[in-house]
């Protein structure tokens, strides 16, 4: 399941200008929203391996946001 279309919206109208971030549905991804981008976190379990689990939202330093996976970050961490 998804989230409900018309609350998203009436978010969107109620905070003019702003991004919705929100837990996972299973279905983690960055929507471009007519009224907004709307960013699906990942769930928070890290299986070993699966890179699409274990991931967060990281903002980079030309101020973009993007998933993190922790698979990735575990990967380049034990790279010598």
């Amino acid at each position: 399941m998804d989230v409900n279309a018309t609350a998203v919206k009436n978010l969107f109208v109620k905070y003019r200008g702003h991004d919705l971030i929100h837990g996972h549905t299973h279905r983690h991804a960055i929507h471009q929203e007519q009224a907004g981008t709307r960013y699906v976190l990942p769930d928070w379990d890290f299986d070993g391996g699966n890179t699409h689990r274990g991931a967060f939202l990281a903002l980079d330093t030309a101020g973009q946001l993007h998933f993190e996976y922790i698979a990735d970050a575990v990967h380049l961490a034990s790279t010598p």
